[in-house]
């Protein structure tokens, strides 16, 4: 076994920023591929947190320290891991005590500083809910009609006419580290709620008011990489969009993306529960374990590792009624095949349950719902 401080002294030897550009992935400003599925751009983006000590991926729907990083990318075990990180070296007792009292302070103050961080970013996302407008009327309403959505006045999304949109950080006049702004644009933005039914957050879609029915196209000014036109604050795993309020919760549609799920209502109109999981790792959960990739290879030549079918149903995931006897999962046709296939059987195990059907619902030929409600 190895002592708590002796796998600490690893973490402090190996950041995740270092191990990463060994898999020759560059993250900028802490994000970048995620060099275990290569997610990025609409599936989001890989980030390194905790000053380099740890890492999230929402396409994953997976993080946690360098050890969990080799593990999932090289499919090693935790022992294996150790050692490929150069393996523990000899701690003295007194050094082990001094370093476990070190590390259970911090451990309680990163759990103190996490919750105060969360419960403001609530607060601050119920407010930018708050002070929207009305999207009737508004250049809300023309991206939807222009996507064939038309039922706009049920919908639970609202209109930003000029928001903010940030990405990493840069150095202000006094030398403290501040949001980047890179984008201000009209959006549209809807409520994410929590399993429990409490306001968790916001979805924001910038969009583009020059060509209806298109999101803004917003880019990296250093790198000229296109940036995903939403963004989601607020607590994301586990929560749920329902853009059209009520419904019968015996039969659900889910699916990543607003305007999709929207698409499907608008054809369907049966009074069923339409619910948005925001991307595809909240759609699926997190998966026990990664598995190879038929095709996709990192940048070293390693076949990629993609989050597998069976679901963590210790994670959190989007949320599904337990009234519900048929649920019918939208899969996103422009997403990565396999990848995809995996989170829908991922998806299905999770929901299972006696009396429920289950359904994948496949629009094909690299589309999602929408595109198959705008083409000619």
């Amino acid at each position: 076994m190895f002592s708590p401080a002796q796998l600490d002294d690893i973490r402090a030897r190996h950041s995740v920023p270092e191990i990463v550009a060994g898999y020759r992935v560059t993250l900028r400003r802490g994000a970048g591929p995620c060099p275990i599925c290569g997610g990025k751009e609409r599936n989001g983006r890989f980030e390194a947190t905790d000053g380099g000590r740890g890492w999230v991926c929402a396409v994953c729907q997976d993080g946690g320290d360098v050890f969990d990083l080799v593990m999932r990318v090289e499919n090693l075990g935790f022992r294996e891991a150790v050692e490929r990180l150069g393996g523990v070296r000899a701690i003295s007792p007194e050094e082990a005590a001094r370093r476990e009292c070190e590390l259970a302070a911090k451990r309680d103050q990163r759990e103190a500083i996490a919750a105060a961080l969360r419960e403001k970013e609530r607060q601050r996302s119920k407010a930018i809910w708050r002070g929207s407008l009305p999207a009737l009327d508004s250049p809300v309403q023309t991206y939807l009609n222009a996507r064939e959505i038309f039922d706009v006045a049920k919908m639970r999304v609202r209109f930003l006419p000029d928001w903010a949109y940030f990405d990493g950080e840069e150095t202000d006049g006094t030398g403290r580290k501040v949001p980047r702004l890179v984008w201000r644009g009209p959006a549209m933005v809807a409520p994410m709620y929590s399993a429990a039914g409490l306001f968790a957050g916001v979805h924001v879609t910038w969009i583009n008011v020059s060509e209806p029915g298109e999101k803004a196209a917003i880019f990296d000014p250093e790198t000229g990489e296109q940036l995903p036109a939403k963004k989601m604050r607020g607590q994301k795993a586990g929560g749920f969009i329902d853009v059209f309020p009520g419904g019968d919760p015996q039969r659900v549609y889910v699916g990543e993306g607003i305007e999709s799920v929207a698409s499907v209502r608008e054809a369907e109109r049966d009074g069923a529960v339409y619910r948005v999981a925001g991307d595809l790792g909240n759609l699926a959960g997190r998966a026990i374990q990664t598995v190879e990739h038929p095709s996709a290879t990192t940048p070293k030549g390693r076949r990629q590792r993609v989050p597998g079918a069976e679901p963590d149903r210790a994670s959190e995931a989007c949320p599904i009624p337990d009234d519900c006897t048929e649920l019918i999962l939208l899969k996103d046709g422009d997403s990565d095949p396999f990848l995809t296939d995996l989170a829908m059987k991922r998806a299905a195990a999770r929901h299972r349950r006696k009396g429920r059907r289950i359904l994948v619902a496949d629009p094909g030929n690299g589309a999602d719902f929408n595109d198959l409600a705008r083409a000619p």
